[in-house]
């Protein structure tokens, strides 16, 4: 299954040192849906992209 990593952040840090860490899953089948989504936080917790965001400045990150 493919899907879509989404960081929204500022490129200015003037602006605040927040950030938004998104992991899309796309399926046909809505039953799936709840399994995808448990993946998908898997995926953020593995590859470690709060800890990358948190290394880059970020303090506020959901």
């Amino acid at each position: 299954m493919k899907g879509l990593m989404l960081l929204i952040c500022p490129k200015d840090k003037s602006y605040g040192k927040y950030a938004a860490i998104f992991e899309v899953r796309r399926s046909e089948n809505e039953s799936e849906l709840k399994d995808l989504a448990e993946q998908a936080l898997g995926q953020i917790k593995e590859k470690k992209y709060y800890e990358k965001m948190k290394n880059l400045g970020y303090s506020m990150i959901s």
